[in-house]
């Protein structure tokens, strides 16, 4: 299966959905890395980096669906349309390298 089948409907999904996605797999990551630390698997650092960057992750969301709720709210949206419209921009300003920038 490709990757495009597996994400195919995913802008159907709220980004609430996603928030709470997020948190569910820091979640089990937290009770993973403790368990693989023990059994060798990840390094202390590794598990740390790696729990410190989904919680980024989770930060950055949870305030993305905060600031679209309440710019939602203001202006009386569908704040999950919002949500979708922020995210589709997001995704086509991030499309185009920036100067000077390497892509991968």
């Amino acid at each position: 299966m490709k990757l495009s089948e597996l994400l195919q409907g995913y802008e159907q999904r709220s980004a609430e959905e996603a928030l709470s996605e997020v948190e569910r797999e820091l979640n089990m990551r937290e009770k993973c890395f403790v368990r693989w630390i023990g059994e060798g698997r990840i390094s202390r650092i590794d598990a740390r980096d790696r729990l410190s960057r989904l919680r980024l992750a989770f930060d950055l969301l949870t305030g993305f669906v905060m600031r679209t709720q309440a710019l939602s709210e203001a202006s009386g949206g569908d704040a999950s349309k919002m949500c979708a419209e922020v995210a589709e921009s997001g995704r086509k300003s991030t499309e185009k390298p920036v100067d000077g920038a390497e892509t991968f």
